[in-house]
């Protein structure tokens, strides 16, 4: 048997109930027309998509500041410094300043996402070819 523990917020790692509760906490995540949410466990992907990067820096800002507001009336802590952005397109295009608080979302040319490399801006799959040879 476990020695008893007390949980300020979040889940216990491990135990048999914690990805259903975790999942449930995750049931209200804020919805936004043109965002699309992702999540696999406690990874989440924010999506937009568009054809005016002005527009989806508009929407992608105004989502993160609307997510921030939900994580912290549920008492849920973002690394920022784990959070970057990726710009898909053939376009030549300067990426947005984006931010979480005062914290400014840097752009990556490559990112592993649930063990894919996604290679950016014209997503070839090079970087994830390369590295499964």
């Amino acid at each position: 048997m476990s020695e008893e523990e007390t949980l300020a917020s979040g889940v216990a790692q491990g135990a048999v109930l914690s990805p259903l509760l975790f999942n449930l906490m995750l049931s209200d995540i804020p919805e936004q027309d043109d965002i699309q949410c992702h999540v696999y466990a406690d990874d989440i992907t924010v999506t937009c998509v568009g054809n005016n990067i002005m527009d989806i820096k508009r929407k992608l800002q105004q989502y993160i500041n609307t997510f921030m507001k939900w994580t912290e009336e549920w008492g849920l802590e973002l690394n920022p410094n784990k959070t970057y952005m990726q710009i898909f397109t053939n376009k030549k295009v300067t990426a947005p300043v984006i931010r979480i608080k005062n914290h400014l979302i840097i752009p990556k040319d490559k990112q592993r996402l649930l063990g894919m490399i996604l290679d950016a801006p014209k997503l070839t799959w090079n970087s994830h070819i390369d590295q499964i040879k």
